[in-house]
């Protein structure tokens, strides 16, 4: 159930007997970035900051109690998002601005823009500084494609009990 409260649900799975504890549910987000430092790190190379992710093994086996990331960041097609946190701050298109609790029960469901926009505006600042580093820079202020716009317009109407 954990799982699902969390942002992007899909859940990541490890196994390594012997190394890793047997049942445990790591609650703290990973990102499929940390597959990269993870293997590298268990062929016993050297770390590298050449890599985006982080090496999750001493996460996973309590060696590091802290959480592997304190944001995590993504930019694909015509969105950007950065969870920090309870919070999940989502630009798409050049029209759209959400805010989600993800500790809710409401998760993903509420856009809680309006009630938040101090919140909103931090974490908006946090996600343009991370998207200058690429061509092209920035959070993407084109309108949403053909694939995101229905989508969104969808699941978060007010008539779906949603605001924007």
């Amino acid at each position: 159930a954990a799982a699902e409260r969390h942002g992007i649900r899909v859940p990541m799975l490890f196994s390594w007997k012997g190394t890793l504890p047997s049942g445990k549910i790591y609650e703290n987000p990973v990102s499929s970035l940390d597959f990269a430092a993870t293997a590298n790190a268990i062929a016993g190379l050297p770390t590298t900051t050449s890599l985006d992710g982080v090496n999750v093994i001493p996460y996973l086996t309590g060696k590091n109690a802290n959480p592997p990331h304190e944001s995590l960041y993504w930019r694909f097609w015509n969105q950007a998002a950065i969870r920090e946190g309870k919070w999940k701050y989502l630009s798409v298109g050049n029209s759209m601005e959400f805010l989600f609790d993800l500790d809710s029960d409401a998760n993903e469901h509420k856009n809680l823009i309006a009630q938040n926009k101090e919140k909103a505006s931090a974490l908006r600042s946090k996600l343009e500084n991370w998207t200058a580093q690429f061509k092209p820079p920035g959070i993407p202020a084109t309108p949403a494609n053909d694939q995101e716009d229905p989508w969104y317009r969808f699941y978060f109407t007010p008539a779906r009990g949603n605001s924007n």
